[in-house]
């Protein structure tokens, strides 16, 4: 087995795509090192790495994608996209100041800055590393989010209204093309329920796991 063949052997047990470029490197630097120093052929140093799917499976659990899938980044951002348009009610009375004012308004604030830590600390057990991929399923994941959000209130479309707060609009008009903003209200859910994801997203990237270190060296 040669050292693209093992490295290909380890990547394939690890979900995370967006951190194969990494353990690559880290990997074929051990490589290099033990047919440089220890004079080994480049098989023998292969070989001298170990079982290439235990490894592997070593940085599958390092990097913990969230529900455990290749596609873990596009399901969390799914429903946390759903999650805010079910609390939209609750954005737009904070804005309007139409929802009372002290200790229910500390509480609701305080709620979704709780939310937003847990999601914060959930994703960095992944120990995310920073990627145009990573995006790209973040807002696949805001799409189908936005298409659950809208079969969920298809039923109410034709009163125009939430179910649970008939003083607040549905934001979701069908069909509808999202991040294009239909209205001013919050610049727009659309805009909002993305970049919500993204911003989440990106600081969990940025100051990875282990105590808030920023960018890592793998160590196996």
């Amino acid at each position: 087995m040669n050292t693209d063949e093992f490295l290909d052997e380890v990547c394939k047990c690890v979900k995370y795509k967006s951190v194969h470029m990494e353990i690559r490197s880290e990997l074929r630097e051990h490589i290099y090192e033990n047919i440089h120093e220890w004079k080994m052929s480049e098989e023998e140093a292969v070989t001298s790495m170990g079982d290439p799917k235990e490894i592997g499976k070593y940085f599958n659990e390092n990097f913990r994608m969230p529900f455990n899938s290749r596609y873990g980044l596009c399901l969390w951002s799914a429903m946390i996209t759903v999650f805010i348009y079910l609390i939209y009610p609750i954005f737009v009375k904070l804005f309007n100041n139409t929802i009372n004012t002290g200790f229910n308004t500390i509480i609701v604030i305080s709620f979704i800055a709780g939310a937003m830590v847990l999601n914060v600390k959930y994703l960095r057990r992944s120990m995310l590393k920073w990627s145009l991929r990573d995006i790209l399923h973040v807002t696949i994941g805001f799409f189908a989010g936005y298409a659950v959000a809208a079969v969920i209130f298809l039923p109410f479309f034709k009163s125009g209204y939430y179910p649970y707060m008939n003083d607040v609009k549905l934001p979701i008009v069908f069909p509808y093309i999202p991040l294009l903003p239909k209205n001013q209200v919050l610049f727009g859910l659309e805009f909002f329920a993305w970049w919500g994801c993204v911003m989440i997203y990106i600081v969990s990237a940025l100051y990875r796991k282990k105590d808030g270190k920023k960018g890592i060296k793998l160590v196996w």
